[in-house]
């Protein structure tokens, strides 16, 4: 399990979440690991706070319409890619801190194929979802895209992607 459920109504985060989350990712075999703030699937809303390592390969997705998600950077530099109906690459956005001076809060309420990723060594972010969360209903995943499990296709994706001109 990658992930930590929260049970409490009330629940604050501080530096000694965000290093625990860091040494639990360091041993999680997709590289990541989360914090959900929320009680269940079955909440309003989702809030969930991340660490990404760099190399975890997050698979190209998107959400329903109707679906909101925001990222709010913490710490590190996520970059969020973007693909065209074919799987081409169609735009990238860094996101860092708000001390690092740049886009620091990222939210869509569209459809769009997208997939973060770490620029940084790892990444921590504040994530926030709609929900209630159906995975099979919620997250589509590109038909296109190497799954989660196939590290050698997954490893040729992130290359490419990386390479990409039109990603710079």
């Amino acid at each position: 399990m990658e992930a930590l459920f929260n049970e409490a109504t009330r629940v604050g985060v501080d530096p000694t979440t965000v290093a625990e989350l860091r040494r639990r990712v360091a041993a999680a075999p997709r590289g990541r690991f989360r914090l959900c703030l929320h009680g269940g699937p079955e909440a309003p809303i989702h809030e969930m706070l991340i660490v990404l390592s760099r190399g975890s390969y997050i698979r190209p997705h998107r959400h329903p319409p109707g679906k909101v998600e925001t990222y709010l950077i913490l710490e590190g530099v996520l970059d969020l890619y973007f693909f065209d109906a074919a799987g081409r690459p169609d735009g990238r956005i860094p996101l860092s801190s708000f001390t690092a001076g740049g886009t620091f809060i990222y939210r869509t309420a569209e459809p769009v194929w997208h997939m973060p990723m770490a620029a940084s060594a790892d990444v921590v972010y504040y994530e926030v979802f709609t929900g209630p969360f159906c995975k099979d209903a919620d997250v589509e995943y590109a038909p296109w895209s190497p799954a989660e499990d196939d590290k050698r296709g997954a490893r040729a994706f992130l290359e490419r992607d990386r390479k990409s001109t039109r990603l710079n």
